[in-house]
């Protein structure tokens, strides 16, 4: 990351390191201060849908030449998809049960096509609010629930209605060809 930073030392003492691809800028009393602030500071981007796009996208740009930017692409699968709900097997066979809709995403931390396709599960999970509830489950937690429920490749969306599946996607696509596959099936 260094590489990527711009580090300057302000007028009033205080040493200031951004980099501004990601829009990212801190300020610290001493250069190391100002170093150890720039971690939680891109960690902070993980809390926002564009900012995950940007670090997601500034990651795959740079990983080449700078490896200690894997890292924070391993980061960005998991948190991708931190605004969904987590689900285990037994909650999931209730709330198939239960017959309300849910639209499932089965993911693994491990599966770079999650990573990809975390950012457009996001939104379209915002488009459809209020007309289907939406979990995730990690395969690797639970590797039973993606068992009884045929997981066989990452990542695997699946729409249950009336306690049965009625829509499965199995890769990483856009929102739209989501929203396409989904919509014939969506209340």
């Amino acid at each position: 990351m260094r590489r990527h930073a711009v580090v300057d030392r302000q007028p009033d003492g205080t040493w200031t390191v951004a980099v501004p691809a990601l829009g990212v800028r801190v300020t610290g009393a001493t250069e190391p201060q100002a170093w150890a602030g720039l971690s939680p500071a891109i960690t902070a981007l993980l809390d926002d849908p564009e900012g995950r796009r940007r670090l997601a996208a500034f990651a795959a740009d740079h990983a080449e030449e700078d490896p200690e930017l894997a890292n924070v692409i391993d980061l960005s699968v998991t948190d991708a998809l931190a605004p969904l709900p987590r689900i285990d097997g037994e909650t999931l066979e209730r709330a198939v049960d239960g017959g309300d809709p849910i639209l499932v995403v089965f993911w693994s931390d491990h599966a770079r096509a999650c990573r990809d396709l975390g950012p457009e599960l996001v939104a379209l999970v915002e488009e459809l609010a209020g007309r289907v509830q939406v979990a995730r489950l990690n395969v690797d937690e639970h590797p039973g629930a993606a068992a009884t429920y045929r997981v066989r490749g990452l990542p695997t969306v699946v729409l249950f209605r009336y306690g049965r599946e009625a829509r499965r996607i199995v890769g990483a696509c856009s929102r739209h060809e989501l929203l396409a596959a989904l919509a014939p099936a969506l209340p």
